[in-house]
């Protein structure tokens, strides 16, 4: 096990274990992703992105935990702590964002016929695979060094920094101003339901309600 105790180690580990977040959504979104789209069809194709994230996202973020930080991933991430409080202050959340987007739900009408895809990797599972590597672990583990605002404007800069493959990828056509915006603010509500609730459960559940009512609406 190792178990960093150096300010200049944990400043090396981190920057290597975000390197290799950014490295594999470039990767993702500039070659997997095309070629999945070309010769992948089906469950398979709908697969690549979770498979993807579980193996360079999750797993680095729990090996990291576990054998850096010396510690239980599961508790550290707040996976396994105060889960009704973490329920509460994600619904508590998801109220906020019907608040925001109400006006925007009266004029619009829903897109019901979402792809297999969408609710997959936009919907059901994105939630819980992005909020593990940038509130679980990248949010708590500044918030040591920089404090609450520090650590929430830093992790939600960075969440929103990682999607710009996925924006500037070959198809896509992004407003980059707005786009950042819109994910940085949804970086700091779930840094703001983290650290409230002390569960991770109602940043998941926070975020998660947010990419339905954008994919419906």
């Amino acid at each position: 096990m190792v178990v960093v105790k150096r300010k200049t180690q944990e400043v090396s580990w981190l920057c290597a274990y975000v390197g290799v977040l950014f490295a594999s959504a470039i990767v993702r979104d500039f070659i997997i992703a095309p070629y999945v789209t070309r010769h992948i069809s089906g469950v398979g194709a709908v697969l690549v992105e979770p498979i993807w994230k579980l193996l360079f996202w999750i797993a680095p973020t729990f090996f990291y935990i576990q054998f850096v930080e010396g510690q239980n991933p599961f508790t550290y991430l707040k996976l396994s702590t105060n889960i009704r409080q973490g329920l509460l202050w994600g619904l508590l959340g998801c109220l906020f964002v019907v608040a925001l987007e109400f006006g925007k739900m009266l004029q619009g009408h829903a897109n019901t016929s979402l792809s297999t895809d969408t609710w997959v990797n936009v919907i059901l599972l994105v939630g819980l695979m992005e909020e593990i590597p940038f509130r679980g672990f990248l949010f708590q583990k500044l918030q040591s060094w920089f404090g609450f605002v520090g650590a929430m404007l830093l992790s939600s800069l960075l969440f929103a920094l990682i999607h710009l493959p996925l924006w500037l990828s070959p198809g896509q056509s992004t407003n980059l101003p707005l786009a950042l915006a819109l994910v940085f603010g949804v970086g700091v509500l779930a840094c703001f339901v983290l650290q409230y609730s002390k569960s991770l459960w109602s940043s998941i559940i926070f975020h998660t309600f947010y990419n339905i009512l954008t994919a419906l609406f």
